[in-house]
């Protein structure tokens, strides 16, 4: 009865909870709900880390609450296989927040301190009944064997119920008692009649132990009761902003000395918006908004340029070589910075695998839209589509993840091309499956 209340109360925390590190994403790892938690955060896939602080732990369950958060990460554009291929590093950093308001029925806070409450009086409870009952035993076992001839089986049955797990089970076992048979006939009847009335005598103490328990026994009942005729919920409202910043080489032109052929450039990111999330027992919804400030890196391919130099000296030659990663441009293919907007919309449900609740799968389902380009003929307005399974234990310790997703559903992107380049695939044949590779130091620190 207590592991089922506990396990509602866990149903609804655990999407929250065991998310804090912000597994659930899509191909991007950008989404629309905040998970609560302090996290430290190692991609290795993406050769990324990230830190975040939050007080959402604080704000679950609690009726109205301010809510606030940040969170820093810094990356390697080229991600790991641009580090181990070629040694490219692209330094990105970025840092975002969020505040807002926090609104629910504070149903998990009162069921918490209710059942905390209640489990505390029961455990007091059974600690104070336990101790009494074994005394009560106890006499019960001495009064019965005031008899000299019973002095052996007193001491043998003090000792079995010293022995006993518990009073319960020292009873039961009683009721298989044999006399030994090296025992005379009329010590053995005396035997077997103490036997008796120290069983009937025990039952009714255990009797009475069940019937003070069975109050405390009841509440809890009711409390489950509640869980499942009143559903948790809880509506977030959030704005949310951040700056980036991101370093790497333009090259317009090759001019001599090659070295200027090479530009540093910084791309200073920016967004601002809002959302909200709704969770609703084991089901959240999320949506927001963004203005952002994007470039088009992800259209133009960088390449590594290799620049020799060459000292003669009396018939000699010493030849040095330098590698430099960057990205070429020109006018066809420019490099540009353009503003846009961003859609996210999010749902997961929780879903418990086993009766006991020990093992969660998170189904993700997700839609990501960018929209308004400021130049379409550069970023063009596309959205995609995806779906991620993670799965979880009872601890909230994250196990394995996959997603599937559908990039650019619309082809947008090829379609910019010339006709004659285009290559429009059929979805199945586009369709994203990725591992979610990350490891994670969750609440590493206990700020709240």
């Amino acid at each position: 009865m207590k592991t089922l209340i506990l396990t509602i109360i866990f149903s609804t925390l655990v999407i929250v909870n065991s998310l804090s590190q912000g597994l659930t994403k899509n191909a991007k790892g950008e989404g629309a709900i905040l998970f609560k938690g302090n996290h430290l955060t190692l991609d290795v896939v993406e050769s990324k880390i990230s830190f975040g602080l939050n007080n959402l732990q604080n704000k679950f369950g609690d009726d109205y609450g301010i809510i606030w958060g940040i969170n820093a990460s810094g990356k390697n554009e080229s991600s790991i296989s641009g580090l181990i291929g070629e040694g490219n590093i692209v330094p990105n950093a970025s840092l975002n927040g969020f505040v807002g308001l926090s609104h629910s029925n504070g149903i998990p806070k009162a069921l918490n301190d209710r059942l905390e409450s209640q489990l505390k009086s029961y455990r007091e409870l059974l600690e104070k009944l336990d101790a009494s009952s074994l005394v009560d035993i106890k006499n019960i076992i001495l009064l019965n064997t005031l008899d000299s001839d019973l002095k052996p089986l007193r001491k043998k049955q003090l000792e079995d119920l010293q022995n006993s797990l518990n009073q319960g089970i020292y009873i039961a076992n009683l009721k298989d008692f044999q006399p030994d048979n090296k025992t005379p006939d009329n010590i053995a009847s005396k035997e077997k009649k103490a036997i008796k009335s120290i069983i009937e005598s025990g039952e009714k103490v255990l009797k009475n132990v069940e019937q003070q328990t069975t109050k405390l026994s009841t509440q809890i009942s009711e409390t489950e009761k509640e869980v499942n005729s009143t559903p948790f919920f809880q509506n977030i409202f959030f704005l949310t902003g951040g700056l980036g910043s991101t370093s790497f080489k333009l090259s317009p032109e090759i001019k001599t000395p090659f070295s200027e052929s090479f530009i540093d450039t910084t791309f200073r990111s920016k967004n601002i918006g809002f959302g909200a999330n709704f969770l609703f027992k084991n089901i959240i919804i999320g949506a927001s908004y963004k203005y952002v400030l994007r470039n088009n890196m992800s259209t133009l391919k960088e390449k590594t340029y290799t620049i020799r130099t060459t000292t003669i000296n009396n018939n000699q030659s010493l030849i040095e070589e330098s590698k430099v990663s960057a990205y070429p441009v020109s006018e066809k293919k420019p490099y540009l910075e353009i503003p846009l907007n961003e859609l996210n919309f999010d749902i997961i449900i929780n879903k418990k695998l086993d009766d006991n609740s020990k093992n969660f799968l998170l189904i993700n389902p997700y839609f990501k839209a960018q929209v308004f380009s400021r130049n379409k003929f550069v970023i063009p307005n596309n959205f995609n589509i995806g779906c991620g399974l993670y799965y979880y234990k009872e601890s909230g310790r994250f196990i394995g993840g996959i997603f599937f997703e559908l990039p650019d559903v619309s082809q947008a992107y090829e379609k910019l091309k010339p006709f004659e380049d285009q290559k429009l695939l059929p979805p199945y044949k586009r369709v994203l499956i990725g591992l979610t590779g990350q490891m994670t130091i969750g609440s590493f620190l206990n700020l709240f």
